[in-house]
């Protein structure tokens, strides 16, 4: 068998090895493989041996987990058939595809010192679908430094921060347990104001992100001296001229997991209330009585209350996600202001006792149910 033969297996089986630990980390389970439309947005500025990773990647994983976050969003964009998990029929355009993957897989840098012992290559921006195999040993290092207690942020890689740290809010989830429900809100409310006002052109690719007077945008990114650019296109030119979509599906992102059980739990909705502001309403979901920490929880757990068969029966209750989803998007399309769009928000995300503290919940607890 040639040297060239042997890489290209030994790379396959470490692309499969990966798929428990994706797995078992997805908010909704969200495919990596990705659209055809969105593959070629993605493989512009990527190398040769890179998108050999990817095509691998892709054609391993592709078979192990369901591309849940995506038919999600296809179903918010009007889709009604009964294959609307289907990457390549998707309703929604490709760029609010890519922004609702950008939660759990965003490109990031990383520095020398923190590529240290990994297959990573810094001089390209990183992220699971252009360096798999520099993902997956991140990921490991990252879920066993959080089993150790250490607690991410400022300074780590973005991809331990989104996961395991400080940027939790973006899965709807507290970063630590006994954060309380206020805080964890107050997170995401300024997740969705950010991503709001760059989906307006309020704020653009060139602008700095210690200028956006948002306290959680400048808390978390105010001392890194990037731009929007590098928060949310990092390395990738062809999705630039589509940031108001990108930055509108991080938003759904955040919504949608904002209904899975092993990330909140929430009360049962009546179906009598209504969350509405402007122009438009929708069903009120049921309001949040706690939200979970990833860190302290059966990560195997959290992976079947992700799956596709949860979002199905998830559908069917009163004021289900894709009801609020589609309200949303008609606030998007009417670009309507922020100001308009924060009650309806708040009203969504809305908590029954802002002291609630997070912890595992107790269906995905360490120690079991």
């Amino acid at each position: 068998m040639s040297m060239t033969r042997l890489k290209l297996c030994s790379l396959a089986m470490a692309i499969v090895s990966m798929v428990s630990i994706t797995s078992a980390s997805q908010a909704y389970q969200l495919s990596p493989k990705g659209s055809a439309r969105e593959i070629r947005l993605e493989r512009l500025n990527v190398s040769y041996f890179a998108n050999g990773q990817i095509l691998l990647y892709r054609y391993n994983i592709g078979h192990f987990v369901d591309p849940v976050h995506e038919e999600i969003t296809s179903r918010i964009w009007g889709c009604e058939t009964v294959d609307c998990d289907n990457l390549d029929r998707s309703d929604a355009p490709a760029a609010v595809v890519a922004g609702v993957r950008w939660n759990d897989d965003p490109r990031f840098p990383l520095t020398a010192a923190q590529a240290k012992g990994t297959k990573c290559n810094i001089g390209e921006s990183i992220r699971v679908a252009t360096q798999p195999i520099c993902w997956a040993q991140l990921f490991k290092r990252a879920e066993h430094g959080a089993a150790a207690g250490k607690a991410y942020g400022p300074g780590d890689p973005l991809l331990f921060r989104t996961h395991f740290g400080d940027l939790q809010f973006l899965h709807a989830m507290a970063a630590h347990p006994g954060e309380s429900a206020s805080e964890t809100q107050r997170k995401m409310m300024d997740w969705a104001q950010f991503s709001w006002r760059v989906s307006s052109g309020e704020f653009n690719l060139e602008t700095p992100l210690r200028d956006i007077p948002i306290p959680t945008i400048h808390e978390r990114f105010g001392m890194t001296g990037w731009r929007v650019l590098d928060l949310l296109t990092l390395g990738n030119s062809g999705i630039r001229p589509h940031l108001r979509e990108v930055s509108f599906g991080t938003l759904l992102h955040m919504l949608q997991d904002s209904y899975a059980a092993g990330h909140v739990e929430r009360e049962e909705s009546s179906g009598l209330r209504t969350c509405r502001s402007g122009d438009y309403q929708a069903t009120a979901p049921g309001t949040i009585v706690e939200f979970h920490a990833y860190n302290s929880q059966d990560h195997k757990a959290h992976a079947r209350a992700d799956s596709r068969e949860a979002l199905l029966k998830q559908i069917e209750q009163e004021g289900d996600l894709v009801e609020v989803g589609r309200t949303l998007r008609k606030y998007y399309d009417s670009r309507a202001s922020w100001e308009v769009v924060e009650p309806y928000l708040q009203c969504v995300f809305a908590v029954r006792d802002p002291s609630r503290p997070a912890s595992s919940g107790d269906a995905f607890s360490l120690a079991g149910p």
